[in-house]
């Protein structure tokens, strides 16, 4: 599966322009591009552990970019400043040529018949949605990079559409063929489970291909313009083809701007929030500095991927690849116009990049060798498509349900979490707390799609979704287990009351989502895009009473990262109790446009419900009242 930002990236000039009369950071128009390759009430009643609880009260959390070798004489860049507007949007200049790399890198041990090795798509559980019968047949997947997939392998050959941007090639690329695989191929002539290594992890899905390179060079070097490019996203995203438009996108493919302050990544961003659409992109192979993560990775809507090696290890996938970007990343202050560097985890998840049989070229070729988070990331991409499909079906006519926001609290929220795992969580006065929310190498973790099953799917239909959607925007009561979309108001909270009590020693999942409000700009070429609102949102797990008086009693846990557009907590339990969510409108970083609306996020959670007793142990306990109660009347 494959991405378009690769290992042993050439050395970038990182330029920072300053417009003195707006005192606005503009960003240089000119930026290598790497192709990541080779390497979301009460109910009358309660419930009976609640019921026991009441008989028994009665009885008793700017490092420079990082760079590899020297670049050629060909590499090196001519930068001018871009026209600035206004404080909060950025102009770009007419369609500035990017240059772009394309670093690809083989693994040591893909063995001898690589086709005959691990079936990631049952490792990273996409079965659970196959055997439920969600294949992606009801979403529409687009993979946006250099060159389109080759509509004539036997693997990619089932695009519906090409979409290629305004003077862009539009020719086949074999990066773009590898990383469709991994998102959506589909083996012709063969079904799943047979000949495995060939087939996406959201096989059923309809494919769309998107086309921005507007000239290829030596080496893997590609360029693209303004113009190529945002004329693929929106057309995807906004516009549409024949009424319809992507539900996900993958682009595997990057450029330096680890903060995030770039045309393309605001601009993306922009269309993101706008069509709320799913964005899957590659982190990056920058190697294992911090402040590696660029390109559109380094922005907030998407979902940014590291890739992880499998080697020899016991448990394959359960490290990073060397050469995965990582964070803490800097973060540009639209407000301030200044950048605070280490200050934002810019890898939302992880998943397989290394020893990968992927399609290559245009004659049913495969490639066993294939490295890079240009192949972690459509795998997401295609994960996402799988909930779409499900959601699609299960909630027929809530959109909300298949919001990007949602489906990336879902992934985040039910990956697993790799040894070396860690999101800064302390112990501070009684109090669990990050200000960092996810790990800055592996996000929220590994991609676990057995586990989205659950935590996405209805009960009803096999999953372990006790609520899913709460109704309204505002919380309220809620399972165990589930997903919510939801919109809290500009300085206030919204609360959820788990319905049953929280089993002591089990793990605690909670992961918000929320969107930076962009402003695309022209949507032919990203002209006037630029930043709207950035809101501040905070996560809280506080413990109350019971579910009649529902009083908050006190907090256990909270994710409060200043920088972030996800918050996330994971902790084991003390002790047994009631426990909340409550999701915190802590104010916004900027907000150009004045607007004082609340913000939409998807919210999605798990925990472990004490077991229910059986009604043999209910029928025990009330004997064993009535006959205290019988002694104490004979006294």
């Amino acid at each position: 599966m494959l991405h378009l930002c690769w290992p042993n990236l050439a050395a970038f000039r990182n330029i920072n322009y300053n417009n003195t009369k707006n005192k606005t950071k503009v960003p240089a128009p000119s930026e290598l591009i790497s192709r990541g390759g080779s390497p979301k009430r009460w109910a009358g009643r309660l419930p009976a552990m609640a019921m026991l609880a009441a008989l028994a009260s009665i009885l008793a959390t700017d490092a420079t970019w990082a760079n590899e070798g020297d670049p050629p004489a060909s590499s090196q860049l001519s930068f001018s400043a871009w026209n600035v507007d206004t404080v909060n949007k950025l102009s770009p200049a007419p369609d500035t040529i990017v240059t772009g790399t394309l670093h690809i890198s083989g693994s040591s041990n893909a063995g001898t018949n690589a086709r005959m090795g691990l079936n990631i798509n049952r490792y990273l559980g996409a079965e659970r949605f196959y055997n439920a019968g969600y294949t992606g047949s009801r979403s529409i997947v687009a993979n946006i990079e250099a060159g389109h997939a080759s509509n004539t392998h036997n693997i990619t050959a089932h695009q519906t559409q090409r979409i290629t941007g305004t003077d862009a090639l539009g020719s086949n690329d074999s990066h773009a063929t590898s990383a469709t695989h991994a998102m959506s191929g589909r083996l012709a002539g063969s079904t799943y489970p047979n000949n495995y290594y060939g087939f996406g992890i959201a096989h059923g899905a309809e494919t769309w291909s998107g086309a921005i390179a507007t000239d290829f060079g030596s080496n893997g070097s590609f360029s693209l313009t303004n113009s190529s490019t945002a004329s693929v996203y929106s057309t995807a995203l906004l516009t549409g083809i024949n009424g319809q438009t992507a539900d996900v996108f993958n682009s595997s493919w990057g450029f330096t701007a680890p903060d995030g302050n770039r045309t393309v990544t605001i601009g993306v961003d922009g269309m993101l929030y706008q069509s709320g659409a799913v964005g899957v992109v590659s982190a990056g192979n920058s190697g294992s500095g911090t402040n590696t993560v660029g390109g559109i990775a380094a922005g907030y809507n998407a979902i940014s991927v590291g890739a992880l090696r499998a080697d020899n290890d016991a448990i394959p996938y359960n490290r990073i690849s060397t050469f995965s970007s990582r964070s803490p990343n800097s973060f540009f202050d639209a407000q301030t116009n200044q950048t605070i560097t280490n200050a934002r985890a810019a890898v939302d998840i992880v998943a397989p990049g290394q020893n990968l049989t992927l399609a290559t070229g245009n004659t049913n070729a495969t490639g066993s060798n294939q490295a890079g988070t240009s192949f972690s990331a459509p795998m997401v991409a295609g994960g996402a498509g799988l909930l779409v499909d499900a959601g699609r079906d299960l909630y027929a006519g809530n959109t909300r349900a298949i919001d990007g926001r949602v489906v990336k609290a879902v992934l985040l929220n039910s990956a697993d979490k790799l040894p070396t795992w860690n999101n800064g969580q302390t112990l501070q006065e009684g109090v669990i707390r990050t200000t960092q929310s996810l790990d800055y190498t592996f996000g929220a973790g590994r991609m676990n799609l057995d586990q989205a099953f659950d935590q996405y799917v209805l009960t009803a239909a096999g999953g372990a979704a006790g609520t899913t959607d709460v109704a309204g925007l505002l919380g309220g009561q809620a399972a165990n287990v589930g997903w919510d979309f939801g919109e809290v108001a500009l300085n206030g909270s919204n609360q959820y009351f788990l319905d049953q009590m929280v089993d002591a020693n089990t793990e605690f999942n909670v992961t918000l989502s929320w969107y930076i409000d962009n402003d695309p700009g022209n949507l032919g070429n990203f002209n006037g895009n630029g930043y709207n609102r950035f809101a501040n949102l905070n996560l809280r797990i506080f413990q109350f009473d019971n579910l009649v008086d529902r009083n908050v009693i006190g907090t256990i846990a909270e994710s409060i990262s200043l920088y972030n557009a996800v918050e996330h907590l994971s902790f084991t339990v003390d002790a047994t109790a009631f426990l909340g969510i409550e999701v915190i409108h802590a104010g916004n970083h900027w907000n150009f446009d004045n607007n004082t609306s609340g913000e939409f996020y998807g919210l999605a959670w798990s925990s472990t419900a004490v077991p229910e007793p059986s009604a043999a142990v209910l029928l025990l306990v009330a004997s064993a009242i009535a006959g205290l109660r019988r002694r104490q009347r004979s006294r």
